[in-house]
């Protein structure tokens, strides 16, 4: 199985935690354990400030990436969503996370790999934006597909590497707790490994804070406050006997996990091309075959990685609306809609005409906009594009329907409504504002659930 190493470097306040940082770098690259460190774009800038090349050779050893722009600064990425809709929204994170892009080529000598979310600070967004920006991937998400097989998936198009195991930071500095963190890693992936799990992350620790015994920004940017940085707060430090042990540690951590059979260490910038790419086109006898899972399933599914729930809607208008050819239909990827699609409750049928009409409609609506849109007129009356995805996929799946019928119809897909929930219990916090409204978060979350779909490897 493949396991990615990381550290999340952000301390903006304590000049202290460079030294930490640039040690455990070396260590790790002495135990050729090469890592993705997740740096954020203000630290960056002020390794510049504070010359510290040497810091900035020691991590180019490894991977680099973006964790945020400003990490715990307000306005967070949460903060400055707000309230946005999807395309001003998109518009925003461009314009406050390309500073971070740009910085780090410059400053660092590497344009991020990924971009990582900070803390509990995110939105849906920042998906789109990222395919502006250039970024590849991101991680530290609030998008997944459940299933520990497919954390690397993708989201409104961008590969995506949900969840992380580990978090050890003050661990590293008392021997009895290492041994018990060791263990979990051990336990932790024999286990992926017993269930064909191909890819583990595994984040090691905040480097600060391997030292420091209290957040930064606990201390200084907690609950909306930017406290000026004259008045910062700095974390009462673990003693040199402790920093000691936690280097010996560290060590043995590298050591273990560089040499660890069945386990083979790949950066998140090699795991980017590792994912394959999407197709050009899609068989015909593929597209019956989504349709076919589609009509089994109980609900609206991103179940394989030929295409997302929209992708298939689209691709299944498209083969319609031609005609039904024996050939390939060639793919695009689609984004999901932006407006809440009109639910519908009981027997819903169309004639052969009709959905044609309706796959016409909906295509050329994709084609204009690049996204689904909420629904198509049918007969006058508005078709969600839930009941449409149903309906379309019964008549690909047995082209000898007409009319087609289907019972009861969703908006999104099943799993939106979990992702929207997760959102809005989890993006409000201690790091925020305390009055933060992330309803619209969760609702294009909800909606981009759409775009979702497991990440094939190569």
């Amino acid at each position: 199985m493949y396991v990615t190493l990381l550290f999340d470097v952000e301390d903006l306040t304590d000049p202290r935690a460079d030294d930490t940082t640039l040690r455990i770098a070396e260590i790790f690259t002495e135990e050729d354990a090469i890592s993705t460190m997740m740096v954020v774009g203000e630290k960056a800038r002020l390794y510049e400030k504070r010359g510290r090349h040497d810091l900035i050779q020691a991590l180019g050893q490894h991977d680099l990436a973006l964790h945020t722009n400003r990490h715990s600064m307000h306005p967070t990425v949460a903060e400055y969503l707000e309230g946005l809709g999807w395309d001003e929204g998109i518009a925003e994170a461009v314009a406050r996370e390309r500073s971070g892009v740009e910085d780090m080529e410059r400053i660092m000598g590497q344009f991020p790999s990924c971009w990582g979310r900070g803390g509990s600070t995110w939105g849906p967004q920042i998906a789109p934006a990222l395919e502006r920006l250039g970024v590849p991937a991101m991680i530290y998400t609030f998008t997944h597909l459940q299933d520990r097989r497919t954390h690397i998936h993708r989201f409104c198009g961008r590969p995506t590497y949900y969840w992380y195991f580990g978090g050890y930071d003050s661990t590293f500095s008392d021997d009895a707790a290492f041994e018990r963190g060791w263990q979990e890693v051990l336990d932790q992936i024999t286990l992926d490994q017993a269930e064909d799990v191909p890819w583990l992350s595994l984040f090691v620790c905040h480097p600060s804070t391997v030292r420091a015994r209290t957040f930064w920004d606990g201390l200084n940017y907690n609950h909306g406050v930017n406290t000026p940085p004259d008045q910062w707060r700095m974390s009462e430090y673990r003693s040199e006997a402790d920093w000691y042990t936690a280097q010996r540690n560290l060590r043995r951590f590298a050591r273990g996990i560089a040499n660890m059979p069945g386990v083979q260490l790949r950066t998140i910038r090699q795991m980017n091309e590792m994912i394959a790419p999407e197709p050009t086109e899609v068989a015909a006898a593929d597209l019956q075959r989504l349709a076919q899972q589609a009509v089994a399933a109980p609900v609206i599914r991103p179940d394989g990685p030929l295409a997302s729930p929209a992708e298939a809607l689209y691709l299944w208008a498209a083969w319609i609306a031609a005609g039904r050819p024996e050939g390939a239909v060639p793919f695009r990827y689609v984004e999901g809609p932006v407006d809440e699609p009109p639910a519908h409750v009981g027997l819903l049928s169309l004639t052969r005409e009709q959905l044609t009409s309706a796959a016409l409609s909906l295509g050329a609506a994709v084609d204009r906009s690049g996204r689904l849109p909420a629904s198509v007129s049918v007969a006058g009356q508005a078709l969600g594009v839930g009941a449409l995805y149903r309906l379309l996929a019964a008549a690909v799946a047995d082209p000898s329907l007409d009319p087609v019928t289907v019972v009861d119809a969703p908006t999104v897909p099943a799993l939106g409504d979990v992702l929207a929930e997760e959102v809005r219990e989890g993006v409000p916090g201690w790091m925020h504002k305390p009055d933060l409204n992330v309803s619209t978060h969760a609702a294009y979350t909800r909606l981009m659930s759409w775009t979702l779909k497991p990440a094939a490897l190569r």
